[in-house]
């Protein structure tokens, strides 16, 4: 839950959507002004929609940013250089 509290108070994004198997899909669960995409019959249904987040253009390149670090981690990693990482101007 901490990381729900971290987007609702620093929008880094207009929307925020959870996508989930149709199995897995329960509407309490998701939390409130949160989107759910459910995927059935390979198709994606709008199950609820999101709540519109003002956000600054730095704050969607910081999200950038952190979806770039997290999708190279591992290949950082496996180069042993632990100094090897993205870096914001």
């Amino acid at each position: 839950m901490r990381q729900v509290r971290q987007i609702n108070s620093l929008p880094l994004c207009e929307f925020v959507f959870l996508v989930l198997p149709e199995e897995l899909f329960r509407d309490p669960e998701i939390p409130v002004g949160w989107g759910a995409l459910v995927e059935s019959n390979d198709a994606l249904t709008l199950a609820r929609k999101s709540v519109w987040y003002e956000t600054t253009e730095e704050n969607q390149i910081r999200l950038l940013h952190r979806i770039a670090v997290a999708g190279t981690r591992a290949l950082n990693r496996n180069l042993h250089d632990p100094d090897v990482f993205l870096q914001l101007p």
